[in-house]
């Protein structure tokens, strides 16, 4: 077991290096490894490989929480693989949990924010409906999903303010 974690820490880390030669990529691999780890020693990183059904019942609850609970620690780990320095991403994140003025393009925008709720939902609706899919974007509704991804990048696309693709930055 030493063994496995050991080489899931050097996989994660090697995979954060990959993406980039600064401190931030490391840390999200360390937290992804992190992440993983529970996982891993209760010998459970196998058992969550089926289609997610929901009743309702108090199962279904503890699989909603769980998917809306790693989608949280996704983004959280994304603050890092996206921050200039670790001490950029831990600022970020101390503004997020206390009253330290957070504030991002989009809250105080107020135009965006019931469009980017309404496409949020639209989104999760059409994505569980679809995850039996193999070709997710094809087959029934396929023209609403593809109108619902145009009407996001049109409505919410920033056509000012240009940033370069990450990986050329290298």
């Amino acid at each position: 077991m030493t063994m496995k974690v050991r080489n899931t820490f050097i996989i994660f880390l090697v995979s954060g290096f990959w993406h980039g030669a600064n401190w931030t990529f490391i840390a999200w691999g360390f937290i992804n490894a992190l992440y993983f780890l529970p996982l891993l020693l209760l010998n459970k990183n196998r058992s969550n490989m089926e289609t997610v059904t929901l009743n309702w019942d108090f199962a279904s609850f503890k699989v909603f929480f769980s998917i809306i609970s790693t989608f949280a620690l996704t983004c959280l780990a994304w603050i890092f693989f996206r921050a200039k320095s670790i001490e950029v991403a831990v600022d970020y994140i101390g503004r997020i949990v206390t009253n330290r003025n957070f504030a991002s393009q989009y809250l105080e925008n107020e135009r965006y924010n019931y469009e980017i709720l309404l496409l949020v939902f639209a989104f999760v609706i059409t994505e569980w409906n679809s995850r039996t899919q193999i070709e997710p974007i094809s087959g029934k509704y396929s023209m609403v999903k593809l109108a619902l991804c145009l009407f996001a990048i049109i409505a919410l696309g920033t056509y000012s303010d240009y940033k370069e693709f990450i990986y050329f930055q290298f």
